[in-house]
Formats: structure tokens, C-alpha cells, sequence
């Protein structure tokens, strides 16, 4: 059975709490992980992810200082770490479609790159099952985890240039009809992730995960007093106050030498 690694970098978005919960319903296993790397320390990312509620491991790591880049290098080091067969990737203002992971876990085929297609403000993306700058992006694709994979770059082509570096690695792609992924916007909104904090110990959680009393005091699963009621949204968002794991060392990202291969390749056309 094929496991997964879902890779997650962020910016601290507020979305990133609806990215995670579209991981649930995709249909995440306990024997996959997910990796999410903040460009630079993002208070709410780490709440967010510390109070999320995963069947399988969940790890979170900051790039400090920022390095920009459009999560290229966020990217780089969750692949470096990942230990799944096969590698996924979500930004922090994408989502899932329901069964995603089910589906890319039956059909992909070994040693290949797959590319899905993805929703965006009501449009499916790919357009036509071709490699080129504005058809394919990071949402789309699957690879297998045979490492060493190619080195995620800086820049508004940067999708399609790894993509391209996919394609001189693993060869001749496939292209899925599926949608497994779409844009937040057009996925129900942003859902409003507030921090606050507990009135005994002072930790941080989000405000749809805490418990309150009477008077609007706030408190973590901990120390929440007999009575304490927990906010309807939070059983809506599907969160629960948790700890999250220790981060892995930081190690070097291996980049992977290539030539430029040959402009905008076909691939095969799955339908």
C-alpha cells in the first residue's frame, strides 16, 4: 500500500487551518505524515498546527530567517525529510478535494510524475495535458520519493520549473483528469483562526479550540474549569488542543544537478 507526505509550507496564512482539515477528509492514513515549514517564525502557523487533530504524524518546522521564494525552500526541506513512497503538495491557501489521497493512492504508478488537475476561482487547471509555465503548479502534482529529487527554485515559474526537472528525472509524465485540489477561496472561505490565550497557564491556542466560562475567560484543555464550554466552532473545524511532535534536525537540501530539458513536453493523457 503506498504511503504519502503531504508537504504543507507557510506563510501563517489563516487558511492553513482549513489545509490541514482537507487532509482528514482526502483521506489521510496512520502510516502517512505531514510535513509543514513556515518561512520564517509564524506564531499562527505553530498554533494552528499544534492544535490540529491528524490520524498520522504531523510535523512542523520554521525556516528562521525568512527566505522567501514562494515556499520553494520550505519545500526543499520537508522533501529532504519525508519518508513516504510518495510526496504531495498543498500551499497554505489550498485544500483537498474529498478522497484525494484515496484516489492518488490506488491509481499512481511507480517511478512516474503525476499531475492532477486543480480548481482555481471556478477554472481546472490543467488546461491540456502539457508541461508548460501557467498549466501545471505545485497543487497538481505527485512524485515518487526517490531521493534525490530535484531542487524547488525561487521565482513565478518556479512550479513548472520543478516540474520540467520532474519530468528529466522520472521521464514522460502522466496526466490525471482528477480534481484533487482547489483554492480556498473558491473551497468555502477562510475560516477565522483567532489566537488567544489560556487564562491559568498562558499558552497559546486558537480561540475555536479553547474552552471559556461564563465571564468569556479562555482556558486549554488542561486547566479547563467544570463548566468550561468549548466553542461550537471548533467541533465545525474538527480541532482539538494537542502537542505537537518534536522537530527533526535541520539537515542541508541536496540539490539535484539537471539540464534544461526540452520546452513544454506531452505526457501521456490518462482520461
Amino acid at each position: 500500500m503506498n504511503t504519502v507526505a503531504v508537504v504543507v509550507p507557510t506563510i501563517g496564512r489563516r487558511s492553513l487551518a482549513h489545509t490541514l482539515a482537507s487532509i482528514i477528509t482526502a483521506g489521510v492514513r496512520p502510516e502517512d505524515e505531514v510535513l509543514v515549514v513556515a518561512d520564517g517564525k509564524r506564531e499562527l502557523a505553530e498554533v494552528i498546527v499544534g492544535s490540529c487533530s491528524l490520524p498520522c504524524a504531523v510535523w512542523y518546522h520554521e525556516l528562521v530567517p525568512a527566505v522567501g521564494g514562494f515556499g520553494g525552500e520550505p519545500r526543499n526541506w520537508a522533501m529532504k525529510k519525508a519518508r513516504a513512497d510518495w510526496i504531495l503538495f498543498l500551499d497554505d491557501d489550498d485544500a483537498f478535494t474529498d478522497g484525494a489521497i484515496t484516489y492518488i493512492r490506488e491509481f499512481v504508478e511507480k517511478h512516474v510524475l503525476h499531475v492532477f488537475r486543480t480548481m482555481r476561482d471556478g477554472a481546472v487547471l490543467w488546461d491540456s495535458p502539457v508541461m508548460s509555465s501557467g498549466n501545471v503548479g505545485t497543487p497538481m502534482y505527485a512524485i515518487p520519493n526517490e531521493k534525490p529529487l530535484p531542487h524547488w527554485g525561487g521565482g513565478y515559474t518556479a512550479d513548472y520549473d520543478w516540474g520540467l526537472a520532474c519530468v528529466k528525472k522520472f521521464g514522460e509524465p502522466v496526466f490525471d483528469t482528477r480534481v484533487i485540489s482547489t483554492g480556498i477561496t473558491s473551497h468555502g472561505g477562510n475560516r477565522d483562526m483567532e489566537v488567544t490565550y489560556c487564562s491559568i497557564c498562558n499558552c497559546v491556542l486558537l480561540k475555536a479550540g479553547a474552552y471559556f466560562n461564563e465571564t468569556g475567560q479562555a482556558f486549554c484543555t488542561e486547566h479547563a474549569p467544570k463548566g468550561a464550554k468549548l466553542l461550537v466552532a471548533a467541533a465545525d473545524a474538527g480541532w482539538t488542543q494537542t502537542r505537537k511532535e518534536p522537530e527533526p534536525a535541520v539537515e542541508k537540501v541536496e540539490e539535484l544537478p539537471f539540464s534544461e530539458p526540452p520546452e513544454e513536453p506531452k505526457g501521456r493523457d490518462r482520461r
